[in-house]
């Protein structure tokens, strides 16, 4: 698996991309350290571009094992999170993410479209 995860101080977000099949050590990894990285709040809103990431290796109980790691990084929530989904299979899979993780707090949203997540993503809260 590739994370590429980088910030973008003028549109104040953060910008990750995955690629391969998932490894979630991998993605706790680079959780724990853009938390730790400091140079944006921990609840930053973030954009997840999921395209180029294979869903047919993902289970429902590989969706319950990201909630569980997302629930235990307290620092991180409330935050505003956009998912951009590959295809059928791949938004299915974070709608279910976002259903099931619903009580953590954070405003979540799958796009297939990834101007329309982005867009999204950087509406100010009225």
């Amino acid at each position: 698996m590739s994370i590429d995860v980088h910030y973008d101080p003028e549109k104040r977000a953060l910008y990750g991309v995955f690629s391969g099949d998932l490894s979630v050590e991998e993605f706790v990894s680079t959780l724990k350290e853009a938390v730790s990285a400091n140079l944006y709040p921990p609840s930053v809103r973030t954009i997840w571009d999921l395209t180029g990431l294979n869903f047919s290796t993902i289970s429902r109980e590989t969706i319950y094992k990201l909630i569980h790691v997302r629930a235990t990084q307290q620092e991180r929530h409330p935050a505003k999170i956009a998912f951009v989904a590959p295809d059928d299979l791949g938004f299915g899979m974070l709608r279910m993410y976002e259903i099931i993780g619903d009580n953590l707090g954070d405003e979540i949203k799958v796009f297939r479209d990834y101007s329309e997540a982005e867009a999204w993503l950087l509406q100010e809260q009225q």
